[in-house]
C-alpha cells in the first residue's frame, strides 16, 4: 500500500498551493499533463484524476475554476463529483473540458469544443451534501482523448454567495491507458 501511495504522489505531485478560482492542483499541471503510468503499474492501466476546489471567497453565476488535465490518449470511463457538506441555500456546479481533441479510430482527430458538463452534469450542494457522478450521455464518457490534454474545470451555475471559508467541492475522473 504505502508503495501505491508514493506512486500516486508521484504521478499526481503533492501541489497544495493554491490561486483564487483554481483548484488545489491546478497551478502544478499548468504545463505538464499527469503522466502515463507503465503498463502493469497499479495493478492495470487505468489513471484515477482526483482534485479538490477549495473555497476561500463567495463565487458567482458563470465563474469557472481550473483543474487538472486529462491526458492524450486516456479514455475517459467514469467521472464523478462531491461536495462534502452543504455550500448554503444554493450551491451549484458542473464539470467539464475545455476545448480539445478527440481520437477517433482510424481516422484524425477531431476538434471538440469547450462543454460545461461534458464529464458531471448538475452537482447540487445547495442545503444538503452531494454526490454526482456521470450519466450514460455525458459527452466525454468513453471518448478518447486525442494530441492534446485536456483541461479539465468547474462552472457555478447557481449561487447564494453564502460560502464559509474551507467549503469543498471534489471531483474524480477515471481513465484508461493505451
Amino acid at each position: 500500500m504505502k508503495n501505491f501511495l508514493k506512486s500516486l504522489l508521484a504521478v499526481f505531485g503533492n501541489s497544495m498551493g493554491m490561486a483564487a478560482l483554481e483548484s488545489d492542483g491546478y497551478a502544478g499541471s499548468q504545463d505538464a499533463p499527469i503522466q502515463k503510468l507503465n503498463p502493469g503499474q497499479l495493478m492495470g492501466k487505468l489513471v484515477v484524476i482526483t482534485d479538490k476546489i477549495t473555497l476561500t471567497a463567495a463565487i458567482t453565476n458563470g465563474d469557472t475554476i481550473e483543474g487538472l488535465m486529462i491526458p492524450e490518449g486516456a479514455r475517459v470511463i467514469d467521472a464523478f463529483a462531491h461536495i462534502p457538506v452543504s455550500l448554503g441555500a444554493t450551491g451549484i456546479f458542473t464539470v467539464g473540458t475545455r476545448a480539445h481533441n478527440q481520437r477517433v479510430e482510424g481516422a484524425a482527430d477531431v476538434a471538440v469544443a469547450q462543454d460545461a458538463d461534458s464529464l458531471v452534469g448538475t452537482v447540487d450542494g445547495g442545503g444538503q451534501a452531494a454526490l454526482t457522478r456521470a450519466a450514460a450521455g455525458q459527452a466525454l464518457l468513453n471518448k478518447k482523448i486525442g494530441a492534446e490534454n485536456a483541461r479539465i474545470y468547474l462552472t457555478c451555475t447557481e449561487t447564494s454567495g453564502v460560502f464559509a471559508a474551507g467549503m469543498q467541492v471534489q471531483y474524480t475522473v477515471i481513465c484508461s491507458l493505451g
